[in-house]
């Protein structure tokens, strides 16, 4: 098996901070897309890929079941095509579960 070097890793920063994001982050109200079924085994050590719709809007606090609306409509389109722009980066982006897409705002 060939390890990755982790300083490469565009995550990496945001593990080697999580302290500081606990003690003095902000909190986000947000809804998982998908997700690795193993990020969900409490035995589970490995770090696994998942995609998550957040966002600090007042209108979502007030109705959460909108964002997680939002969040099954993104992952209804995965992998398909023939969509508008903004939509179909979603599309493609969760059909390559391999890629990192660390910061994905104001797209749609």
């Amino acid at each position: 098996m060939v390890r990755k070097d982790r300083r490469t890793d565009p995550l990496i920063h945001l593990y080697l901070r999580q302290k500081e994001f606990y003690q003095q982050g902000d909190v986000y109200l947000g809804c998982i897309v998908q997700a690795n079924e193993f990020l969900f085994d409490p035995q589970n050590r490995w770090n696994c890929p998942a995609a998550v719709l957040y966002t600090q809007d007042d209108y979502y606090y007030q109705h959460p079941e909108e964002l997680a609306q939002l969040a099954h409509d993104l992952y209804s389109v995965k992998g398909e095509t023939g969509y508008v722009e903004n939509v179909q980066m979603f599309a493609d982006m969760l059909a390559n579960e391999f890629s990192k897409n660390v910061i994905l705002k104001n797209y749609i």
